[in-house]
């Protein structure tokens, strides 16, 4: 796996151009699969999966929620996500500006609430 810059604007989906979620979920957020060079930076363990945050836009409802690069998210709306192209369809599923993620961070998990409708201007 190769780790890339990726699209903007959205929930990015890895080699597959502009990903943007339904609704503006998770706008702002870049997320990429997990590598051994991510495992090695982020101090991940090895049977963690999930797709791995790699940018958070200061200016998003997603950073406002305390999402920051380096967090894993295991799960969209309560569905276990295993890597980035699977967040990206799960957040594109989502019908309202709110989606409840489990993530991991620092060693142990949390949940986080994202409210699109709360975004900062």
């Amino acid at each position: 796996v190769t780790l890339e810059e990726l699209p903007s604007g959205g929930l990015a989906r890895a080699g597959r151009g502009e990903g943007g979620a339904g609704g503006d979920a998770l706008e702002g957020v870049t997320v990429a699969d997990i590598d051994a060079r991510a495992r090695r930076q982020f101090e991940l363990p090895v049977s963690l999966r999930g797709a791995l945050v790699t940018e958070v836009d200061e200016n998003s409802a997603s950073y406002v929620a305390g999402l920051r690069p380096g967090d894993i998210i295991l799960e969209v709306n309560r569905k276990p996500v295993t890597n980035a192209d699977e967040a990206v369809q799960l957040s594109g599923e989502v019908t309202g500006p709110r989606i409840l993620l489990r993530v991991w961070s620092q060693g142990g998990t949390r949940y986080l609430v994202v409210d699109e409708s709360k975004k900062p201007k």
